[in-house]
């Protein structure tokens, strides 16, 4: 090697020290070790969801485009799944009412049986979801599942909303039977038969009665009393997963049981269900507790007469406050 390729290489040795030296100066040690004492620097929590602005931020999606409508869909559905108590009640509905709007019938339908199965012991919302699953069929034109699910709304109403349910199935009857009068004729005959409150009307408590005769046992039929409705047959299926997932005998799991039974035509279990639920909870939710009872004789019945004759039998008198006998 002669005398420049070694000066030359000197020269590139102290260059290249040089550099891992600079590199290694420039490097600032605090930043990498954690000093003694001082906690690293925390990540800001996440701020609190709002249930009543992230419920109307889903509904405009809903209401919305292709995209937004996609996206808005997967939101709700995930909700109900993991969070169906902050959002079943009035959300879930305005979410219905922008699917319905929208002509998203479909949508409308599958998202108003998740809402049922997410929340079974909401009374009102089971029977507004399923008054949408009812029209949401309509608009599909599918009049013989929209006529089943009219049954079941009937069987699950309450008994201030039972006129509203029982035009529902009329207008059911009248899609899935076209140019046919007299089955919807027939209908309305029954009901305005079955109306009619039986006497004697007791203004005393009495006990609950049990199907068309108190000296009668409920049967596993519903509608005794409406043949038209008899004929309407409920493949209830769709409930049972929801049903065995339900394991309390609380009141409301007792409630749940009842209202998915009720909406599967199994009325002689769902009497049981309400009886049990009655027992354990007639004495903080007496008014619901009553109530459902008496929305159990409505469906055995398929008419509402005996129904409000029960109720009207457990009106007391003036220095009577007790509440009803327990159901035998």
């Amino acid at each position: 090697m002669n005398r420049f390729s070694c000066v030359l290489t000197m020269v590139v040795a102290t260059l290249s020290a040089s550099s891992d030296h600079t590199a290694w100066a420039q490097k600032d040690p605090a930043k990498d070790v954690v000093k003694e004492g001082v906690p690293p620097l925390e990540t800001p929590a996440p701020k609190p969801v709002d249930p009543a602005a992230l419920a109307k931020e889903i509904t405009q999606m809903l209401a919305g485009t292709e995209a937004d409508y996609k996206e808005g869909i997967a939101r709700a559905e995930k909700i109900l799944a993991t969070e169906p108590a902050k959002y079943t009640s009035t959300s879930a509905r305005a979410w219905l009412k922008a699917l319905l709007d929208a002509g998203r019938f479909e949508a409308a339908e599958s998202l108003a049986l998740k809402t049922i199965l997410a929340a079974p012991s909401e009374s009102t919302t089971v029977e507004a979801c399923q008054a949408v699953r009812v029209r949401a069929l309509l608009g599909l034109n599918k009049p013989d599942e929209a006529l089943a699910n009219a049954k079941s709304l009937l069987n699950v109403s309450s008994l201030a909303t039972t006129s509203a349910a029982i035009l529902t199935v009329a207008e059911c009857l009248n899609a899935a039977h076209p140019g046919d009068v007299h089955v919807v004729k027939q209908f309305r005959l029954e009901q305005i038969a079955g109306a009619k409150i039986p006497e004697p009307a007791s203004t005393q408590p009495a006990p609950l009665p049990t199907t068309t005769s108190p000296t009668e046992k409920p049967t596993a039929e519903s509608a005794q009393n409406c043949p038209t409705l008899l004929q309407v047959k409920i493949d209830g299926k769709v409930y049972e997963e929801a049903f065995k997932k339900i394991i309390g005998e609380d009141y409301l799991s007792l409630v749940a049981k009842g209202n998915l039974l009720l909406l599967a035509d199994r009325i002689k279990d769902a009497r049981e269900m309400f009886e049990r639920a009655y027992g354990v909870g007639a004495d903080s939710n007496l008014v619901t507790a009553t109530e459902n009872l008496a929305r159990v004789i409505k469906a055995e019945d398929g008419t509402i007469g005996r129904a409000n004759a029960w109720i009207i039998s457990l009106r007391p008198a003036p220095a009577n406050t007790a509440k009803p006998n327990k159901p035998k």
